[in-house]
Protein backbone atom coordinates (compact mmCIF):
# COMPACT_ATOMS: atom_id res chain seq x y z
CA UNK A 1 0.00 0.00 0.00
CA UNK A 2 3.03 2.32 0.92
CA UNK A 3 4.43 1.65 -2.19
CA UNK A 4 1.11 2.56 -4.82
CA UNK A 5 0.98 6.06 -2.76
CA UNK A 6 4.58 6.64 -3.78
CA UNK A 7 3.75 5.61 -7.56
CA UNK A 8 0.44 7.23 -7.26
CA UNK A 9 2.15 10.86 -6.07
CA UNK A 10 4.98 10.50 -8.52
CA UNK A 11 3.05 9.74 -11.49
CA UNK A 12 2.32 13.26 -12.29
CA UNK A 13 5.21 14.71 -11.78
CA UNK A 14 6.94 12.20 -14.18
CA UNK A 15 3.97 12.81 -16.23
CA UNK A 16 4.81 16.41 -16.64
CA UNK A 17 8.12 16.52 -17.61
CA UNK A 18 7.82 15.80 -21.06
CA UNK A 19 4.81 18.89 -21.48
CA UNK A 20 7.58 20.93 -20.31
CA UNK A 21 10.33 19.72 -22.34
CA UNK A 22 8.24 19.50 -25.04
CA UNK A 23 6.82 23.26 -24.67
CA UNK A 24 10.91 24.60 -25.02
CA UNK A 25 11.18 22.40 -28.05
CA UNK A 26 8.24 23.59 -29.82
CA UNK A 27 9.87 27.24 -30.82
CA UNK A 28 11.20 28.65 -33.32
CA UNK A 29 13.68 31.71 -34.27
CA UNK A 30 12.42 34.13 -36.69
CA UNK A 31 14.44 37.08 -37.78
CA UNK A 32 14.22 40.75 -38.84
CA UNK A 33 17.22 42.49 -39.94
CA UNK A 34 19.92 41.52 -37.02
CA UNK A 35 17.27 41.15 -34.95
CA UNK A 36 15.90 37.70 -33.72
CA UNK A 37 13.03 35.86 -31.52
CA UNK A 38 11.93 33.05 -30.49
CA UNK A 39 8.08 32.22 -31.00
CA UNK A 40 6.07 29.45 -30.56
CA UNK A 41 5.95 27.49 -33.41
CA UNK A 42 2.50 28.74 -35.05
CA UNK A 43 4.02 31.85 -35.88
CA UNK A 44 4.93 32.75 -39.28
CA UNK A 45 6.99 35.45 -40.75
CA UNK A 46 4.59 37.38 -43.87
CA UNK A 47 6.58 40.48 -45.60
CA UNK A 48 5.22 43.31 -46.98
CA UNK A 49 6.28 46.15 -49.22
CA UNK A 50 7.76 48.74 -47.82
CA UNK A 51 8.90 52.17 -49.23
CA UNK A 52 11.81 53.00 -47.06
CA UNK A 53 11.78 49.65 -44.68
CA UNK A 54 11.46 46.17 -44.42
CA UNK A 55 8.25 45.88 -42.84
CA UNK A 56 5.63 42.94 -42.61
CA UNK A 57 4.06 40.66 -39.83
CA UNK A 58 4.22 37.88 -37.76
CA UNK A 59 0.77 36.17 -37.33
CA UNK A 60 0.14 33.27 -34.84
CA UNK A 61 -2.84 31.21 -34.36
CA UNK A 62 -4.86 34.58 -32.45
CA UNK A 63 -1.65 37.26 -32.13
CA UNK A 64 -0.54 39.54 -34.93
CA UNK A 65 2.73 41.38 -34.58
CA UNK A 66 3.52 44.41 -36.99
CA UNK A 67 6.80 45.54 -37.54
CA UNK A 68 9.16 48.14 -39.44
CA UNK A 69 12.62 47.48 -39.66
CA UNK A 70 14.79 50.82 -41.29
CA UNK A 71 16.00 54.53 -40.19
CA UNK A 72 12.26 55.65 -39.92
CA UNK A 73 10.96 53.34 -37.43
CA UNK A 74 7.90 54.65 -34.94
CA UNK A 75 9.91 55.11 -31.47
CA UNK A 76 7.37 54.13 -29.89
CA UNK A 77 5.63 56.44 -26.72
CA UNK A 78 9.29 58.27 -25.07
CA UNK A 79 9.18 57.82 -21.23
CA UNK A 80 7.97 60.69 -18.83
CA UNK A 81 11.56 61.73 -18.71
CA UNK A 82 12.49 61.27 -22.54
CA UNK A 83 8.93 63.61 -23.28
CA UNK A 84 10.06 66.55 -20.23
CA UNK A 85 14.00 66.62 -21.45
CA UNK A 86 12.80 67.04 -25.53
CA UNK A 87 10.79 70.29 -24.38
CA UNK A 88 8.12 70.27 -27.23
CA UNK A 89 6.12 70.93 -24.66
CA UNK A 90 7.61 74.78 -23.77
CA UNK A 91 5.66 76.17 -26.92
CA UNK A 92 2.54 75.47 -25.13
CA UNK A 93 3.90 77.78 -22.29
CA UNK A 94 4.89 80.55 -24.57
CA UNK A 95 1.45 80.93 -25.88
CA UNK A 96 0.44 83.22 -22.90
CA UNK A 97 2.75 85.84 -24.17
CA UNK A 98 1.84 85.81 -27.97
CA UNK A 99 0.58 89.28 -28.87
CA UNK A 100 -3.44 89.94 -30.12
CA UNK A 101 -2.94 91.14 -33.72
CA UNK A 102 0.30 89.19 -34.18
CA UNK A 103 0.92 86.82 -36.67
CA UNK A 104 3.36 83.79 -35.55
CA UNK A 105 4.80 80.70 -36.61
CA UNK A 106 6.68 77.45 -34.82
CA UNK A 107 10.11 79.20 -35.07
CA UNK A 108 8.57 82.44 -34.11
CA UNK A 109 7.08 81.82 -31.09
CA UNK A 110 7.60 84.23 -27.69
CA UNK A 111 11.07 82.81 -26.39
CA UNK A 112 11.47 81.87 -22.81
CA UNK A 113 14.06 79.75 -20.79
CA UNK A 114 12.89 76.76 -18.22
CA UNK A 115 14.36 77.16 -14.95
CA UNK A 116 13.39 74.60 -13.11
CA UNK A 117 10.53 71.38 -13.09
CA UNK A 118 9.39 69.32 -10.46
CA UNK A 119 6.21 67.16 -10.10
CA UNK A 120 3.07 68.64 -9.34
CA UNK A 121 1.64 68.83 -5.77
CA UNK A 122 -1.77 68.57 -4.25
CA UNK A 123 -2.09 71.88 -4.74
CA UNK A 124 -0.87 72.30 -7.81
CA UNK A 125 -3.55 69.66 -8.96
CA UNK A 126 -6.38 72.12 -7.49
CA UNK A 127 -4.85 74.88 -9.54
CA UNK A 128 -4.33 73.12 -12.92
CA UNK A 129 -6.01 69.71 -12.15
CA UNK A 130 -4.23 66.86 -13.91
CA UNK A 131 -0.63 68.05 -14.29
CA UNK A 132 2.03 65.99 -13.64
CA UNK A 133 4.89 68.43 -13.72
CA UNK A 134 5.15 72.40 -13.31
CA UNK A 135 7.73 74.11 -14.67
CA UNK A 136 9.32 77.15 -13.22
CA UNK A 137 10.10 79.71 -16.49
CA UNK A 138 11.12 83.20 -17.61
CA UNK A 139 9.94 85.73 -20.13
CA UNK A 140 12.28 88.64 -20.25
CA UNK A 141 12.10 89.66 -16.57
CA UNK A 142 8.56 87.42 -15.26
CA UNK A 143 8.89 84.54 -13.72
CA UNK A 144 6.02 82.13 -13.34
CA UNK A 145 5.21 78.63 -13.21
CA UNK A 146 3.65 76.94 -15.81
CA UNK A 147 2.05 73.11 -15.75
CA UNK A 148 3.02 69.79 -17.80
CA UNK A 149 0.76 67.44 -18.77
CA UNK A 150 1.90 63.85 -20.00
CA UNK A 151 0.43 62.78 -22.89
CA UNK A 152 -2.24 60.37 -22.55
CA UNK A 153 -0.30 57.59 -24.85
CA UNK A 154 2.56 58.08 -22.05
CA UNK A 155 -0.30 57.51 -19.29
CA UNK A 156 -1.42 54.39 -20.83
CA UNK A 157 1.51 52.58 -21.26
CA UNK A 158 4.31 51.21 -18.88
CA UNK A 159 7.22 52.24 -21.04
CA UNK A 160 11.02 51.32 -20.07
CA UNK A 161 14.53 51.75 -21.22
CA UNK A 162 17.95 50.08 -21.03
CA UNK A 163 20.76 48.77 -23.43
CA UNK A 164 21.93 45.26 -24.24
CA UNK A 165 24.44 43.98 -26.72
CA UNK A 166 25.25 47.59 -27.31
CA UNK A 167 21.54 48.23 -27.98
CA UNK A 168 18.96 50.80 -26.94
CA UNK A 169 15.65 48.81 -26.31
CA UNK A 170 12.70 50.46 -25.17
CA UNK A 171 9.85 48.32 -24.32
CA UNK A 172 6.65 49.84 -24.10
CA UNK A 173 3.36 47.66 -22.42
CA UNK A 174 -0.29 48.61 -22.48
CA UNK A 175 -1.56 49.04 -19.05
CA UNK A 176 -5.05 48.22 -20.84
CA UNK A 177 -3.73 45.09 -23.48
CA UNK A 178 -7.35 45.66 -25.16
CA UNK A 179 -7.26 49.39 -25.94
CA UNK A 180 -2.88 50.16 -25.78
CA UNK A 181 0.38 48.56 -28.27
CA UNK A 182 2.89 46.17 -26.53
CA UNK A 183 5.65 46.44 -28.48
CA UNK A 184 9.89 46.84 -28.75
CA UNK A 185 12.06 49.56 -30.27
CA UNK A 186 15.37 48.29 -30.71
CA UNK A 187 18.27 50.10 -32.17
CA UNK A 188 22.31 50.26 -32.18
CA UNK A 189 23.67 52.92 -29.68
CA UNK A 190 25.52 54.50 -32.64
CA UNK A 191 22.94 53.60 -35.97
CA UNK A 192 19.72 54.78 -36.80
CA UNK A 193 18.71 51.82 -38.09
CA UNK A 194 16.16 50.71 -35.70
CA UNK A 195 13.50 47.80 -35.77
CA UNK A 196 9.81 48.56 -33.92
CA UNK A 197 7.98 45.63 -33.28
CA UNK A 198 4.01 46.02 -31.51
CA UNK A 199 0.85 43.60 -31.21
CA UNK A 200 -2.28 44.84 -30.01
CA UNK A 201 -5.98 44.32 -28.91
CA UNK A 202 -4.67 41.56 -26.53
CA UNK A 203 -5.77 40.09 -23.73
CA UNK A 204 -3.88 39.65 -20.73
CA UNK A 205 -2.66 36.36 -21.40
CA UNK A 206 -1.76 37.05 -24.71
CA UNK A 207 0.24 40.63 -23.42
CA UNK A 208 2.23 37.76 -21.21
CA UNK A 209 3.16 35.86 -24.27
CA UNK A 210 3.80 38.75 -26.18
CA UNK A 211 6.34 40.13 -23.24
CA UNK A 212 7.98 36.68 -23.00
CA UNK A 213 8.53 36.87 -27.11
CA UNK A 214 10.21 40.16 -26.95
CA UNK A 215 12.44 39.42 -23.77
CA UNK A 216 14.12 36.73 -26.36
CA UNK A 217 14.95 39.45 -28.61
CA UNK A 218 19.39 39.21 -29.76
CA UNK A 219 21.58 40.35 -32.27
CA UNK A 220 22.60 37.75 -35.09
Amino acid sequence: MKRLLILLFLLPIISCNPVKHKETENLEIISIGKYSFKLPADFKLIEETGIDSYVGRIEGDSISFFFDYGVYSNELAPTPEQYLEDSTWVKYASYQFMESGKTYNVDMLPKGDVLSMRKAHVQDSLRWKGSEYVATGRHGEYIFDFPIYLPEEIKEHDISVDTIDNQYRKIVKAKNPKMGITGIYIKPINSDTALTMVADSLSESQQELVARILSTVSVK
